[in-house]
């Protein structure tokens, strides 16, 4: 899947792909978590997301597995400073952070990404 650059979009926003005839975001995960940034390819995984009134693909280094998490089974992310993180849940094998994504993008990005994609 290729990304098209979207001139005017903030920083975190890598560029748009078209699903099914709409253009959708690609936030950039890396650079809001201040992680080191890893180039683009065509053999891209990217998991289609829906918060605030809009959809979003988050693109992700690898996808191992889908979990199934009961809203009672998440809880405050209570010492952990991490912005941008709604919640945590307890697998089985480890914790899972869940990333706040309606608070992904400042009200200034998501005006700019609304100026964008207009």
């Amino acid at each position: 899947m290729w990304v098209t650059p979207l001139p005017g979009a903030p920083d975190v926003v890598e560029g748009v792909i078209d699903v099914r005839g709409q253009l959708v975001p690609v936030l950039d995960l890396r650079r809001r978590f201040g992680l080191p940034p890893r180039k683009i390819t065509t053999e891209e995984h990217m998991i289609l997301v829906r918060a605030a009134r809009r959809t979003r693909a988050l693109r992700v280094d690898r996808t191992t597995d889908i979990a199934m998490v009961a809203p009672a089974d998440i809880g405050p992310p209570a010492n952990l400073e991490i912005a941008h993180l709604a919640g945590v849940a307890r697998l089985e094998d480890g914790l899972l952070l869940l990333a706040d994504l309606a608070d992904f993008l400042s009200e200034a990005e998501a005006r700019s990404l609304d100026e964008a994609l207009a």
